[in-house]
C-alpha cells in the first residue's frame, strides 16, 4: 500500500473528528522556508483527510504552496501577540491550532492554552523552560525525551518518524533511483533564503575550475530559494556556464531531486525531501540547529558533510563532489542509509496522534 492510499484509509476516520486546522507560522529571509515549509506539508494532508486549514502568516500575500482546502491570512501587529491567532481558532471554531517558530515563547503559548485551545507545538532545540501545549513535535534525528524533561506535560512526539512531507513528494509511486556508473546530474540547494550567500560563493568558485575538471562537464541546477536576495547575481554568474541551469521560485521541487544522482544542499528540511528520494547527498549546515542534523546524518553514514567551505573556496566540497561522481558503491550506500531514515509516514502519525487526543 504507497503513501497516499494510506492516507485516504483514514480519512474517513478523521471526517467526523477534525474540521479546521489554524496554524501560526512564519518565514523570511532571517529564518528561512523551513518552518513554514513543514507547517504547510501538515496543512496539506489535514485537508487531503477532509479538513480545512488556514495559515496565519506574514508572507501570506506570496500564497506559497496554494492549494484546495488552505487558506492564507496576513498577521497583523507584532509577530508574538496572540490576540489574531485566539480570535481567527474561535471564529473558525478550530479543532487545534499549529505553532511553529522560535520567537514563539513560553508567555504566547500560555496565553493561548488559558483559553482553552488544544495546541501542536514544533520546536527544534528545547530552548523554552516550559511548553504549556497539548502535543510536541520535533521530528529532528536528534530529538529525545530528555530534551524537554521537567518542562513540559505534553504527549512528546519525536525523531525522523514524525517528518513531515508535502504531499506531492509522496505522489510518485516509485521513490528509488538508478545510480548510474558516473555521475552526471547535480543539484545544488541552500533552502528559501540561503542567509550565507553559500549559492553565490559556490557559482563564483565553481567558475575557477579548469575546463579538464570533472564538475565542469555535468549538468547543474541550482534551485534558488525565493527569499535569497542574491538571485541577480546568482543569474549573471549562471550565464558564464552552459552546463549551469538556475531555477527560481520551485514548486515541483521532487522532480528536480528525482533527477539527480547527487545535491548539493545546506542542512535543513530539505535533507529529509532529499532522504526520502534516497538521494547521495553532500551537506553544509547553515546554523547550529542544522550542525545536529547533519552530524546525525554523517552518524548514520547517509550523507557527506563539509562545514564552512566558503573559507576554503570550496575546494573540500569539489574534491568530495569528484569523488563521488566516479564512485557508484558510495552514492549507492548513502542513498540507500538515507532512504532507510524517512518513510514518509511522519504527517499520517501526527494527525493520527492529534485525533486520538484526549485531555
Amino acid at each position: 500500500m504507497n503513501n497516499r492510499q494510506n492516507s485516504e484509509r483514514i480519512v474517513v476516520k478523521m471526517k467526523n473528528d477534525m474540521q479546521n486546522l489554524v496554524i501560526r507560522v512564519d518565514a523570511g529571509p532571517r529564518i528561512g522556508m523551513g518552518h513554514y515549509v513543514r507547517c504547510l506539508a501538515l496543512a496539506q494532508h489535514w485537508c487531503l483527510y477532509g479538513g480545512q486549514a488556514s495559515i496565519l502568516t506574514n508572507i501570506a500575500d506570496e500564497r506559497i504552496g496554494e492549494a484546495p482546502g488552505i487558506s492564507f491570512l496576513k498577521t497583523l501587529g507584532a509577530t508574538t501577540n496572540p490576540d489574531q491567532l485566539i480570535e481567527l481558532v474561535e471564529r473558525q471554531c478550530a479543532t487545534w491550532s499549529v505553532i511553529d517558530g522560535e520567537c514563539f515563547d513560553e508567555v504566547f503559548l500560555a496565553k493561548i492554552a488559558k483559553k482553552g485551545i488544544k495546541i501542536l507545538f514544533l520546536d527544534d532545540n528545547a530552548f523554552l523552560t516550559s511548553y504549556p501545549v497539548n502535543l510536541l513535535l520535533n521530528q529532528n534525528i536528534f530529538a529525545a525525551p530528555a530534551m524537554y524533561t521537567g518542562k513540559t506535560k505534553a504527549k512528546l512526539l519525536l525523531g525522523e518518524n514524525y517528518t513531515l512531507l508535502r504531499t506531492n513528494l509522496l505522489e510518485r509511486q516509485i521513490r528509488s533511483r538508478e545510480h548510474p556508473d558516473v555521475a552526471t546530474k547535480l543539484l545544488v540547494t541552500f533552502g528559501g533564503a540561503d542567509p550565507l550567500q553559500l549559492t553565490e560563493s559556490f557559482l563564483s568558485n565553481y567558475i575557477g575550475l579548469s575546463s579538464d575538471n570533472v564538475l565542469r562537464k555535468i549538468s547543474i541546477r541550482l534551485a534558488v530559494g525565493q527569499m535569497n536576495s542574491s538571485f541577480k547575481t546568482i543569474k549573471l554568474l549562471s550565464k558564464q556556464l552552459p552546463n549551469c541551469c538556475v531555477l527560481n521560485g520551485v514548486t515541483n521541487m521532487e522532480d528536480h531531486m528525482l533527477w539527480s544522482d547527487i545535491a548539493l544542499s545546506s542542512g535543513g528540511s530539505t535533507v529529509w525531501e532529499l532522504s526520502f528520494y534516497q538521494t547521495p547527498m553532500v551537506l553544509i549546515p547553515v546554523s547550529a540547529s542544522e550542525e545536529k542534523i547533519v552530524g546525525h546524518m554523517e552518524v548514520n553514514n547517509a550523507a557527506i558533510i563539509i562545514k564552512d567551505p566558503i573559507k576554503t573556496s570550496f575546494q573540500e566540497v569539489f574534491e568530495r563532489l569528484n569523488a563521488l561522481i566516479e564512485n557508484k558503491e558510495h552514492r549507492l550506500s548513502l542513498g540507500d542509509k538515507a532512504g532507510n531514515l524517512i518513510d514518509g509516514k511522519g504527517a499520517v502519525r501526527v494527525i493520527d496522534a492529534m485525533r486520538k487526543f484526549t485531555n
